[in-house]
């Protein structure tokens, strides 16, 4: 049924590589959220088809029941559960968001690098129930993919967002006014 050995008697914690276990606040979020233990275990019992509970917490700490051995995808545990689409999503209200890009002729190499590389990371962000589009600029604006309105921010067109924007490249100088 799990596909990997669980114990039901308690929930297991993951925190994040940049959560450093012996700060006073992670281990007062420990200390509360162990009594969700119980809530956890009561819940299995009332509802047999119920084979995962979750809790995260915006401190970092992540907590699921029923518990097992985390195993990291890679060599570096990247998981934060503070970047998970269900609890983004829980976290916060829907967004419109537009991502606007100078790319005047002062913004190249590492800098243009280093911009769309955070536009990718923000698009992470973005779930469902938000809305995004993104524009460069620099003596005009000019879309950056094929949307000329804001789009459903899902799976395939933040995808489209995120190759489009590693096609920008600089030149010229800003103008803010026409841009």
């Amino acid at each position: 049924q799990f596909r990997k050995p669980i114990n039901r008697t308690y929930s297991a914690i993951h925190l994040p590589t940049d959560i450093w276990k012996g700060d006073p606040r992670i281990a007062n979020e420990l200390k509360w959220s162990d009594k969700l233990d119980e809530v956890f275990y009561a819940n299995s019992q009332d509802d047999p088809d119920l084979l995962w509970q979750y809790f995260g917490s915006s401190k970092g700490p992540f907590r699921n029941y029923p518990a097992f051995q985390w195993e990291s995808p890679g060599t570096v545990d990247l998981f934060d559960v503070r970047r998970r689409p269900w609890y983004i999503q829980g976290a916060s209200s829907a967004k419109d968001m537009m991502i606007l890009i100078d790319n005047s002729g002062s913004v190249h190499g590492l800098t243009l690098t280093l911009i769309k590389r955070s536009v990718q990371e923000l698009l992470k962000t973005l779930g469902e129930n938000d809305f995004v589009n993104m524009a460069w600029f620099n003596t005009e604006a000019h879309f950056v993919s094929c949307f000329d309105t804001f789009v459903q921010a899902n799976v395939r067109n933040k995808k489209v967002l995120e190759v489009a924007v590693l096609e920008i490249g600089d030149g010229n100088m800003s103008d803010f006014g026409k841009g």
